[in-house]
Order: structure tokens, then C-alpha cells, then sequence
């Protein structure tokens, strides 16, 4: 290959149709691989030549110097997409890169700019073909994710971001996420995505389960026991916990479950009491709720991390919440 002052070895590959020689007086699409990097830009001009016996075989045009390896497989579908390119249709060049985009940065290098059609995730761009395929394979995902965990109210982002959608980067991902959800095809909730319409639909079984743990907690209202110990025998699976703690219906404090209803009244103590009195302290609550230590403290706790009170020395005041 010789390409202004630059000469190296490089292979041929044909790729219109792939594996067939190249006839005298014919133009070809080829994929050069060089033995050693040269410099180059589209449009530059460039002679090859045998290397023994010397014959010059032909000459040609660069149009994608940036293009990875094409494999006979992907041949024909390279060249539709080397034509555009040829015929000045920037827009291939984002499509080139796959699913894995064109960094705004590489496009403002190689381009000079944001191609007109060109979508922008993060700092990534994308055709809105490749965008559109990756929301259905979001889709597939999140349709996959619920068929494996149907007592899931969704699923979470980080493992949606593998398979066709892996090339991704995190940013890119994430607006990939939220452009879908704008769509109205997801339904985002905090760290969670779920497929819109989507509704947990509970068997019998699993109905039975969740009430007899809900009376379980009824009965031991603020001071329930560890959950090890509360879910033994319960027929209880890590999915029927997500989804009550989805929902709210129980929260998680300190190792141990509390239904939701019960922390709602007790805010509504600790306010009522705090507007009464201006300060609550540890005896106070211990009083107020006939709890032990052990227990009131992580209830504290947690009443100062919803806001409701707020720790001032040794006694809580009203919080901000």
C-alpha cells in the first residue's frame, strides 16, 4: 500500500461478494489490513502494489479508515453501509459503530459535527434505527425478567444492562432507560424497571403465605422478632419480600420487618407527642410505645432518617419531614 509518503504490506479482502478475485478492470469494495498503522482520512488516495515482482495492481479510495474487521458473514451488509458513506450520507458512519455508538467527541473529529438524523444518548450517538432496537431489546429483557420473577414489581436497571445492550455505556444505558420510560414502554421506580401494564398477580398459595405473615406482624406490632426467625416455615421467598417491601407494605429496619401501617401510626404518635411537649427523649419513646431499648433505638432511628424527628444532643425535636 503506498498512502502519501507512507508504504507498508497490507492483505486484500474483497467483500462484494466476499472470497471472489478481483478481475482486471473492475472496481471492488476491499478491506485493507495494514502490518503497521498508517495515517490516513476519507477520501485520500492510495496505489497498491505487488511486492515481488514489482506490478502496480490498482488504485483507490479511502472511505472508513476507522472500520473494524469485517467478517465474511457481515460482508454484504458493510458494503450498503461503506456506499452510504461514499455518497456523503454521515449518518453511516454512527451506524458503523453498532450498538456500541459513535462518541460525540469521534463524530465532531471525523464529521465535524452531529450528523442530521443522529440520535444523542449521553455523549453517544446512535441512528433512531439502532435506537428503536435497543428499546425492543429492553423490552425482551424486562419481559424475560418478569417471566423468571413474577412476584417482581420490576426488575433493576443494572441487570437489563447485558446482552444486546452490554455495549453500552452507563451513560448512554441509563438515557436509554429514560427514554423508553418517556415512551410510555417502561415504568421506572427508583432502581426498578417494570414493563408498563405490568401487575403482580398472586396465586393462592402465595396469598396464604403473605396473610398469615402479615398477622404474624399484626400481633407483634413494633417489636417484631429477627426474620430469620419470623419467616422459618413461613413458605416466605425473597420475591414475596421484594414485593411487600415494594410496596411499602413492611419495611426492613435493622434486620428485622415492621408492617408499614404500624410506622405510620407511630409517626403520628411522635408528632402528636413532639407538638405537645417540643422534645422526645429515649425514656419518652420507651413510654410513649412501651418498647425496650433494643428495640426503640432502630425505630429512632428511623423516624430521624424519614425526617420526622431530628436528633438534638440527647433528645429529638421535630424534623423537617
Amino acid at each position: 500500500l503506498l498512502l502519501h509518503t507512507a508504504e507498508t504490506l497490507a492483505v486484500a479482502d474483497p467483500l462484494d461478494p466476499p472470497g471472489v478475485p478481483i478481475l482486471p478492470g473492475t472496481t471492488r469494495w476491499l478491506q485493507l489490513r495494514l502490518s503497521q498503522p498508517v495515517a490516513m482520512l476519507p477520501g485520500d488516495r492510495f496505489v497498491l502494489r505487488r511486492e515481488s515482482p514489482i506490478t502496480t495492481l490498482g488504485g483507490g479510495e479511502v472511505v472508513d479508515p476507522w472500520a473494524p474487521r469485517i467478517r465474511r458473514k457481515d460482508a454484504l451488509q458493510a458494503v450498503e453501509l461503506l456506499e452510504e458513506m461514499a455518497a456523503g450520507k454521515d449518518l453511516a458512519h454512527i451506524e458503523r459503530k453498532g450498538p456500541a455508538g459513535l462518541s460525540v467527541a469521534d463524530a465532531q473529529a471525523r464529521l465535524g459535527g452531529t450528523p442530521t438524523g443522529a440520535v444523542c444518548l449521553g455523549d453517544t450517538l446512535f441512528s433512531e434505527q439502532r435506537i428503536e432496537q435497543m428499546s425492543t431489546n429492553l423490552e425482551q429483557g424486562l419481559a424475560q425478567w418478569h417471566a423468571a420473577h413474577p412476584l417482581g414489581t420490576g426488575a433493576p436497571r443494572r441487570t437489563l444492562h447485558r446482552g444486546a445492550l452490554a455495549g453500552l455505556d452507563a451513560r448512554a444505558f441509563e438515557a436509554l432507560v429514560e427514554r423508553v420510560s418517556g415512551e410510555g414502554r417502561v415504568v421506572l421506580d427508583g432502581p426498578r424497571v417494570a414493563l408498563a401494564g405490568h401487575r403482580v398477580e398472586l396465586s393462592e398459595a402465595d396469598q396464604a403465605s403473605i396473610d398469615a405473615l402479615m398477622q404474624r406482624l399484626a400481633a407483634a406490632g413494633l417489636a417484631p422478632p429477627a426474620t430469620p426467625e419470623l419467616l422459618e416455615g413461613s413458605g416466605i421467598t425473597e420475591d414475596h419480600l421484594a414485593l411487600l417491601l415494594g410496596r411499602g407494605t413492611v419495611e426492613r429496619i435493622e434486620g428485622r420487618l415492621v408492617r408499614g401501617d404500624h410506622l405510620a401510626d407511630l409517626a403520628v404518635s411522635v408528632r402528636t407527642f413532639l407538638a405537645e411537649n417540643g422534645t422526645l427523649s429515649t425514656g419518652d419513646f420507651k413510654a410513649l410505645t412501651g418498647l425496650t431499648r433494643r428495640h426503640a433505638i432502630p425505630l429512632l432511628e428511623w423516624l430521624d432518617a424519614r425526617g420526622i424527628t431530628s436528633r438534638k444532643g440527647d433528645v429529638r425535636v421535630p424534623g423537617a419531614g
